[in-house]
């Protein structure tokens, strides 16, 4: 069950999060990348600016939001997911589990997106990321942690 001690750590995570993303949008200039290619098979994001690589960022997933059925579901519990790439997201679950928060140890439940950013906000914080990338799909959205942010000369 969630408390105030929880709460407040998603709010911290959250807000932490909005300012490292703020940092390798716009001071590195990932925001002037036209287009990004993500592949489960590397772990890597690779971002593109006329038609060269900029900048590649290695990832992990923390979960999905389906804007179908309005949940949440942890990348350890999705199938759809490399194994490989939800390793950090059983660390939150431990953490989860340790203090009894069930949004970190459940791994599916009722969600919108704000609960995706919260969530991967918070293993972003956790796992000491380096910010997290949202990339839609027709169901909604998967959201990754960047674990390693590496411009391209």
């Amino acid at each position: 069950m969630e408390n105030q001690e929880f709460d407040d750590l998603v709010h911290r995570a959250f807000h932490e999060t909005q300012d490292a993303n703020d940092h390798y949008m716009t001071t590195l200039g990932v925001v002037n990348c036209e287009r990004w290619h993500y592949d489960q098979g590397t772990g890597k994001v690779t971002f593109l600016q006329g038609g060269r690589a900029k900048f590649v960022c290695d990832f992990e997933v923390a979960g999905t939001i389906s804007t179908v059925n309005n949940t949440w579901l942890w990348s350890w519990e999705n199938e759809t997911i490399n194994p490989q790439l939800s390793k950090l997201a059983q660390k939150v679950r431990q953490i989860g589990k340790e203090r009894g928060w069930n949004k970190l140890t459940d791994n599916l439940w009722h969600a919108d997106e704000n609960d995706g950013w919260e969530m991967a906000s918070l293993m972003n914080k956790i796992v000491g990321g380096q910010g997290v990338y949202r990339i839609p799909d027709e169901n909604g959205f998967m959201f990754l942690v960047f674990t390693k942010i590496t411009p391209i000369n």
